[in-house]
């Protein structure tokens, strides 16, 4: 039989559980040994002689999860996923919609297309979210429906413009893919846009560039409650 290239440590904390060698299995894992026992099980498909070590396991290390999107956060989700632990895929799944820029690099880990496909499909359903709302308010200052004054509205259109300039993000139309693109960084970037400071008579309704009751706060608050998926039914 061809064995794949794992530590030959999470080969033998296997070996102990399939033969009931329970006195010699750790109560505890490194998480670079955790993620060698996943590969090795999803391998040899023997989820049910584990019993509840993966949970334990898990439950040593949940807490030092990073906060930010790298490739630790790619192994928590296959792990997440070998193990059946729907409360981690949520979470790490989500962090990744939020803050990847494509679709994500498995690091030759055998995640299924069908996860890393749903996640970048989120990714790009939030980006479009996202700029629907700037796409929207540009719209309406161009269609002249006024909503401070004419002067305001025209000057707040030229603004928003520049201010997508000079930040580096499309128009929707620009980019249709959105490589490259974050959702957790391009809401941080609107959230930034300044609104232009000018003595035009002023109605005070555009409390900010995208207009009233702080918009861009709405766009920021989307992208850190949206992007959360669920495990697979066939891995629950």
């Amino acid at each position: 039989m061809l064995l794949p290239n794992t530590d030959p440590e999470a080969f033998s904390i296997l070996l102990d559980l399939m033969h009931c060698r329970t006195q010699e299995v750790p109560t505890a894992v490194t998480f670079d040994e955790l993620v060698e026992l996943a590969v090795q099980v999803n391998y040899f498909k023997c989820h049910g002689a584990l019993g509840l070590y993966p949970a334990r396991w898990i439950e040593h290390l949940k807490a030092k999860r990073p906060n930010a999107y790298c490739d630790e956060i790619v192994k928590w989700i296959f792990v997440s996923v070998v193990f059946n632990d729907c409360e981690i895929y949520a979470s790490v799944t989500c962090l990744a919609i939020r803050q990847s820029k494509d679709i994500i690099n498995t690091l030759d880990l055998p995640i299924p297309l069908s996860v890393t496909g749903t996640i970048n499909l989120e990714r790009k359903g939030l980006l479009k979210l996202l700029f629907r709302d700037v796409e929207l308010r540009r719209h309406r200052l161009e269609a002249g429906e006024i909503i401070c004054t004419a002067e305001c509205d025209s000057f707040r259109l030229g603004a928003l413009m520049k201010q997508m300039k000079t930040h580096g993000l499309p128009w929707p139309r620009e980019n249709l893919d959105y490589k490259g693109l974050a959702p957790e960084s391009v809401a941080k970037k609107i959230v930034e846009f300044e609104k232009p400071s000018s003595k035009l008579s002023c109605k005070g309704r555009c409390s900010g560039l995208l207009g009233p009751r702080a918009i861009e706060e709405l766009i920021y608050h989307r992208t850190k409650l949206s992007g959360l998926i669920l495990l697979p039914e066939q891995w629950r």
